[in-house]
């Protein structure tokens, strides 16, 4: 009877303890995605060429309004933060030189990339415009400033 006890009791504990260290793993996990989708943008952009690709293709406006020419886009932070059913990540990115494109275009561009990446190679689902990560809304947020 006593190993009964404390079978349950470490039941118990796992069942408690298991779904906060999930949701924490699915957050960092999301965080690691959004990271990366952000990099390869960035990537694709220090380029200066364009592709018809069809996951690269909204980013090529940016290319055109800098000329062709590298703008060394780079990542300066992801943070995340989680409110409820919703997780909140704010992207930083910093570039240097003149692009004939507002930041808030650049911004959106680049937005629009993470989504894309996000549905095509994570569990990430958009449903109405809105972006789903396991039972979670997800808002990203692009914030680009010339450097």
């Amino acid at each position: 009877m006593e190993v009964l006890f404390i079978i349950g009791i470490i039941l118990t504990g796992i069942v408690i303890i298991t779904p906060s260290y999930l949701d924490e793993n699915r957050s960092a996990s999301l965080v690691t995605y959004v990271r990366n989708s952000a990099t390869s943008a960035c990537a694709y952009l220090n380029s200066g060429a364009i592709t018809n690709d069809n996951q690269y293709r909204v980013l090529n406006r940016i290319i055109t309004a800098s000329n062709y020419t590298s703008k060394s886009f780079r990542v300066v932070s992801v943070k995340s933060s989680e409110s409820g059913d919703t997780i909140t990540i704010n992207v930083r990115i910093e570039y240097s030189g003149k692009i004939d494109l507002k930041n808030g275009g650049i911004a959106w561009r680049i937005k629009t990339f993470i989504t894309r990446d996000l549905v095509a190679h994570s569990d990430a689902k958009l449903s109405g415009g809105t972006l789903y990560y396991g039972d979670k809304k997800v808002v990203i947020k692009v914030k680009v400033v010339r450097a």
